[in-house]
């Protein structure tokens, strides 16, 4: 049993794991996504799975016919990444359970794009997202999914701009999608507990007067709290030069906090470069200097 179980692990369930991660997408996805895996390795003694070079598309002929039917979201998303890792689960329950439970998955270094255009035709309604890919009231749950140094782009095709993030970390816990927590509001993305993690933040203002930057970010999506550490704000070059890139006389900042803690924050907007958006801001220790 244990020289099968070591040499023909991947040859027996390769092919079937490779079928039920893309009949999943496709069918969650309501036909959009194409889920494209390389390899799978298999350790079926430690309960192991791990894939290797995995894209994300989306179908354009698709795109066009769930456009047509009004169905078409607001954000589409590509993505691809080195290696996925899943822990807890054995290849036979991942093929035949109705009901999947897995310990966690890590996603190392993947690489994201986010296109947003506003269609007028879209509500929120997770409901059909869980009828899609629970038809049969199948439940899947995850301890932790955990996405390591992410790298971002968000073009938002309605304002013609795009961002970038680098060193992107989120981790989401306690996940579960069945029947009573598709309507739980206290979930986010299905998830109990939620974070972002960001390191290195930079960018600069739209009038290329100021560099901003962010030395981490930390941001809890649920309860719409961010904390900023080491907040700047600061000139691009002397007074001189300063005085020459503006038509008319105007004050000059320099803005330094060690923290910056936001509550009630509209992430989605930050995420998208578009500003911070907040109920209230608590700024602790620093200067600012006005010229």
């Amino acid at each position: 049993i244990f020289l099968y179980l070591f040499f023909r692990k991947s040859d027996d369930f390769e092919p079937l794991i490779k079928e039920k991660l893309t009949g999943l997408v496709s069918k969650a996805s309501n036909g959009l996504y194409i889920l494209r895996v390389e390899s799978i390795e298999i350790d079926v003694l430690a309960s192991t799975i791990s894939a290797t070079n995995v894209s994300l598309t989306p179908d354009s002929a698709r795109m066009l016919v769930l456009d047509k039917n009004f169905a078409l979201p607001d954000d589409i998303y590509s993505g691809t990444f080195k290696r996925l890792d899943i822990t807890g689960i054995s290849p036979t329950d991942f093929i035949n359970a109705k009901d999947i439970s897995v310990g966690d998955i890590i996603i190392n270094e993947p690489d994201i794009t986010i296109t947003h255009k506003k269609r007028n035709y879209n509500t929120p309604d997770t409901g059909n997202f869980y009828n899609r890919i629970a038809p049969k009231n199948e439940s899947y749950a995850i301890n932790k999914l955990l996405l390591k140094n992410i790298q971002l782009l968000h073009n938002n095709l309605d304002k013609k701009q795009s961002s970038q993030l680098k060193n992107l970390t989120a981790v989401l816990e306690d996940i579960k999608i069945d029947s009573s927590s598709v309507h739980d509001s206290t979930r986010f993305l299905f998830a109990k507990e939620a974070s972002m993690f960001l390191k290195n933040y930079s960018t600069t203002t739209a009038n290329k007067l100021y560099n901003f930057t962010i030395d981490s970010i930390a941001l809890k999506p649920q309860q719409g709290s961010l904390l900023a550490k080491n907040v700047k704000l600061q000139p691009i070059g002397t007074k001189d030069e300063f005085r020459t890139k503006v038509e008319f006389k105007q004050d000059r900042f320099d803005i330094f906090f060690d923290e910056a803690i936001f509550k009630q924050v509209d992430w989605w907007n930050l995420i998208g470069n578009e500003g911070i958006f907040a109920d209230s801001v608590y700024l602790k220790a620093g200067h600012i200097n006005v010229y």
